[in-house]
This record gives C-alpha cells, structure tokens and sequence, in this order.
C-alpha cells in the first residue's frame, strides 16, 4: 500500500544540455500523489531559464515545485537545502543528467516501507551524452570493495557497512534533518557523507535490485565524467589537475565533517569510528588539496612521514607534481590502447 508522502527531488546546477529529459522523467513517475521538487544551484548556463519554461507548461497530476537556491551552494549543501524543504518522508534523489525510469519512484518506495531504510539505491543503465546504452543493470563495483575508505572509517567487527550510490539513491527524510545544522561546505558528492552518517547512526541501507536510471556518463558530470576520454591539451591537464585538488579537499571535508558529525550526537546509541583512519585522511587530503602548490621539499617530507603503504605509493606517484602524473597516466593509457587495438587487429586478421 503506497500511502506515505513521498518527494522527487531534481538538483541541477549547468545542466541545460540534458535538463530536459531529466525533468520529463521525473514527471512521468508512476507513483501517485508525488511532490516534485526542482531545484537548481544558481546556474550560470541558462538550465533555470529552461527550467522555468518546462515547468509552466507542465499539465500533469503531480504537484510540482520549482525553486532556486539564493547563492551556489555545492553539491551536498543543495541537497540538504532542497531536502529540507520537501514534504515527503521519502526523499529520491535524482540528477539534472541523468534520467530516471517512470517505476524507479514506486519500486523505492516499496522498499522503503518494507525495510523501514534510511539509504536506498539501486541498479542503473549507463548511457553517455547521446544516450547510446553503454552497459544494463550495473552495479558500482567500487562501492562493494571491502578497501572502501569509507568501510575503513568503522571497525569491521562491528558489522557491515553498505555504502548507497548516489544517482540511484533515495533517502528517508530524517538523514536530513539530523545533518541540516552541520557544516558541510567544500564536500562535493552528497553519497559518501551521507553513508557515513547512516551507519554511524547504525540505521540501514537497502539494495533494489532493479535498474531505475538511466546514468549518463559525460565530460562535464560531477562523479560520473573522469572516465571519459578527452583530448590531449594543456586545458585539459590543468582542468585534471584542478579536479583533483578539489577532490582532495571534498575528502579531507568529509572526514571532518563525520567527526564533528559524531562529537555533537552523543545523546544517540552509533558506531565507534576508527580515529586513526579518519585523521590519516585528514592529513593526506589536506597535503592532497595543496598538492599543486607545494614545493618539492614539502612533497619529499611528506613522503617519508607518510603512515602507511597507501599513503606513501599516492604520494611518490606524484612527487613530480600534479601536472607531470596526469601527463604520463593519460600517455600510459594510450599506450595500453594502441597495444589493445593491435592485438584486437591481429586477432580479426587470423
């Protein structure tokens, strides 16, 4: 029985390319009575103006709200912002890139109620730009390693931790409300903080294993382009190396953040967090998001205080800098291309 309260809610941010189909699926939702909330971070593309025209023309049954936020916020700061302005005890997330399936709402829905969930997600067909399929019913691999860095934030003996994967995700509402006053400024993937969160509280993350969504891989995504292949030019190296800095500050933002996160809810019965591993990363990011502006001395010190094997293999990896390891990836994996392609060539010949 569907009768709880649920809310879509889209985040964009300069998505005009591909905004339009985001929020047609979203009005095609087959769940009844849903509140749709469109919220976009202060684009500086035109992706609001589309979003205004889309919205005033819409004629269907869901009650939909189009909003925008007073400044840009950052991707987990929008989503908390937007969250907490909606009426449903369910929260979906959805993508201003990605597309979702007209069940993807009622199938989560299902789950949650019968799970009682506070993390949701499930599997997706990854499309690209153009929306030729390029794989069916995925699942991020990355997400089940047992060497996920945000497994190692807990103590293994204290249980599983499920990580949710954010462009399939949905959340019941009281994540929101138990992080709206923490600062989580700098932190640009609102999944991994709020994983961290969900287990530390020791509540539940629930897998559905149907694929719900459409997730596009392009240049211009926020977790879902670093994979797509590029030109080889100077922009481009720089555009990598920045990406990178920013990456390292999100990290270093989070593992502050889930601290802090746990000093101020000591009132609740949570999980132990393993210290250790949380400042360590602290300490790496923080030299990781200065990366591009230290010295070579400052490099060198830090890779012979470095605490562990991890640690230390990042660190001499880039000792050259930023510049020079993008360089020399983006070359290596040319090589293994052109090496692949030739034997695919010998391969067809024989």
């Amino acid at each position: 029985m569907l009768s709880k309260q649920v809310s879509f809610v889209l985040i964009s941010y300069n998505q005009k390319k591909f905004i339009c189909e985001a929020v047609n699926s979203a009005f095609s939702q087959d769940y009844p009575s849903l509140e749709i909330i469109i919220s976009d971070d202060c684009s500086t593309d035109g992706t609001y103006e589309i979003l205004k025209d889309i919205v005033s023309n819409y004629k269907g049954n869901h009650r939909v709200i189009l909003r925008q936020t007073d400044r840009n916020l950052g991707v987990l700061p929008h989503v908390i912002d937007a969250a907490n302005c909606a009426n449903g005890e369910l929260i979906v997330l959805a993508a201003g890139d990605d597309i979702s399936k007209p069940e993807r709402t009622r199938k989560l829905a299902i789950a949650w109620q019968a799970t009682a969930a506070w993390g949701l997600y499930s599997r997706y067909d990854q499309i690209d730009e153009n929306n030729v399929i390029l794989g069916v019913a995925e699942r991020p691999e990355c997400l089940l390693r047992t060497d996920h860095r945000i497994r190692q934030y807990f103590f293994s003996q204290d249980g599983v931790v499920d990580i949710v994967h954010g462009a399939t995700s949905a959340y019941d509402k009281r994540v929101f409300l138990v992080m709206k006053d923490f600062c989580v400024d700098n932190i640009l993937s609102e999944d991994g903080a709020l994983s961290l969160v969900i287990n530390l509280l020791k509540e539940k993350i629930e897998f559905v294993d149907d694929s719900l969504v459409f997730y596009r891989s392009h240049q211009g995504a926020i977790s879902n382009g670093r994979n797509v292949q590029t030109n080889f030019t100077i922009a481009n190296i720089e555009d990598g190396v920045l990406k990178s800095a920013r990456y390292a500050l999100s990290n270093m933002c989070r593992a502050q953040f889930i601290l802090n996160f746990e000093s101020a809810m000591q009132n609740r019965m949570m999980r132990s967090l393993n210290n250790i591993e949380i400042y360590s990363d602290i300490e790496l990011f923080e030299m990781a998001s200065k990366w591009i502006h230290s010295t070579f001395r400052e490099r060198l010190v830090f890779l012979f205080t470095c605490r562990n094997k991890y640690y230390f293999n990042w660190t001499l990896q880039r000792l050259l800098g930023y510049r020079f390891f993008v360089m020399s990836k983006y070359l290596i994996r040319k090589v293994q291309q052109f090496i692949k392609n030739k034997h695919c060539n010998i391969q067809f010949l024989h």
